[in-house]
């Protein structure tokens, strides 16, 4: 029809190459005209699809593993003593952005025990508690076996260990020094103590520390870890103070009352038992420490001679430091190296008079006082009379008065050391007279 009205002039003929053209250019330009605008069209698309499909779906289900099982109040003083299952899994579901954004602890899984009156086994259904979004479709296991006791409360001793690398003793104390903990009262009875244990590592310590926050556990009286989980502590920590200690031997350093002032040591045999001691106490203490000494020995000068004498004393400990053993004296021998004695005549008028009354005079009839004078040989060979001094004591007596009095003999001359007056032979007495002055 078309090429009859064409030859009639009424239609303008077709150009099938032209038409031709026109389709293949439409093609090419509807695959190749902003192409990357289209792809990013198109990955947009696959995105969202898959996104709808992975966060939207209402049948995605996820279970959730060792959900803890947690025991309401009980309203008659009972507790939870022991159960069959600590945990239970949860199959959860709903939407898949829902879920995905959850965890355990967002999932609650209780065992009512309010009412219960009686102690005795009990088999507790589990109610989980989750999310409005979600459904649950599983728990395992659905109920858990208890044991149910009398709740109450008993005050524990805290103790402390260590566990690290020093090379001194140390002493643990805590803080707080004592908890209480509530819970099964037969439980109870089994707890020995609760430990809160310092693990150094290989740091050593050089001072005293202090560790706050240290975790505590329960154990009872064979030793073993506790399980604590039906057991409530007033404190779930402890602050643990470390003091070092140092253990030393140290010679002991004799003291005696004066005896110093008269022998040189070098005159001096001296034997001391135990001549060391070993003690203990604070690190920083200890270390500053030489020599022990003892307590202040008592020694009569006229006791010493050639022949050893023996003292017992204690020690003189510094505060914070003890001995480790149970001997706490000492005992000192002593005796005098050339030991020597010579008597020697003092004539009694170079004697001094002490204490005269007022206004009065005193003499003494003349004679010579036997001095026994006693100490190294070297020091007794130099002795003459000028060098003692005799000392006569008139306290007590009358003008007009004439009376025997004692008198006391010592080492005058300064010069001279390592002897002393032993003694004044037959005790001797001076005849003293005591006369007005004019």
């Amino acid at each position: 029809m078309r090429k009859i009205l064409e030859r009639l002039g009424i239609v303008k003929p077709v150009d099938e190459t032209a038409e031709k053209t026109s389709f293949g250019t439409f093609l090419k330009n509807a695959f190749t005209k902003n192409l990357v605008a289209k792809l990013l069209c198109l990955f947009g698309a696959i995105f969202l699809w898959f996104y709808v499909m992975d966060n939207e779906s209402s049948i995605y289900e996820y279970t959730f593993k060792n959900v803890k099982i947690e025991y309401t109040e009980n309203n008659n003083g009972m507790s939870v003593l022991s159960s069959g299952d600590q945990t239970v899994d949860v199959t959860l579901s709903g939407k898949r952005s829902v879920i995905k954004a959850m965890n355990s602890s967002d999932i609650t899984a209780v065992a009512d025990i309010s009412s219960l009156t009686e102690a005795g086994y009990y088999n507790i259904d589990i109610i989980v508690r989750t999310s409005n979004e979600t459904s649950v479709e599983n728990t395992d296991p659905k109920s858990v076996n208890v044991y149910i006791d009398q709740s109450t409360k008993a005050s524990v001793k805290v103790k402390a260990a260590f566990k690290g690398n020093t090379g001194y003793e140390i002493e643990l104390s805590t803080y707080p020094e004592s908890i209480y903990v509530t819970g099964p009262s037969s439980e109870l009875a089994k707890i020995s103590h609760a430990r809160a244990t310092v693990n150094t590592g290989n740091q050593s310590l050089e001072k005293d520390t202090t560790v706050y926050g240290v975790d505590l556990v329960l154990y009872d009286r064979n030793g073993n870890e506790m399980d604590s989980g039906f057991m409530q502590m007033s404190h779930d920590t402890a602050d643990v103070n470390i003091e070092l200690y140092s253990v030393k031997s140290l010679p002991v350093d004799p003291k005696y009352d004066d005896i110093d002032l008269v022998f040189d040591a070098r005159h001096l045999n001296e034997r001391v038992l135990p001549d060391k001691v070993e003690v203990r106490g604070k690190k920083d203490i200890i270390e500053g420490l030489t020599e022990i000494p003892t307590s202040l020995i008592d020694v009569e000068i006229t006791d010493l001679s050639s022949k050893t004498v023996s003292y017992k004393t204690g020690f003189e400990l510094p505060e914070g430091v003890e001995l480790t053993q149970a001997r706490n004296e000492c005992e000192i021998a002593l005796s005098i190296v050339d030991y020597a004695e010579k008597e020697i005549l003092v004539p009694v008028t170079s004697g001094v008079f002490m204490n005269l009354p007022k206004g009065s005079t005193a003499y003494v009839e003349g004679g010579y006082v036997p001095v026994t004078v006693a100490g190294v040989y070297s020091s007794i060979n130099q002795l003459v009379p000028e060098d003692i001094m005799l000392l006569i004591e008139t306290s007590g007596l009358f003008v007009g008065e004439n009376k025997n009095v004692q008198v006391i003999a010592m080492i005058g001359n300064e010069n001279l050391s390592n002897i002393y007056v032993k003694e004044l032979t037959d005790g001797f007495l001076a005849n003293v007279i005591i006369e007005k002055n004019n």
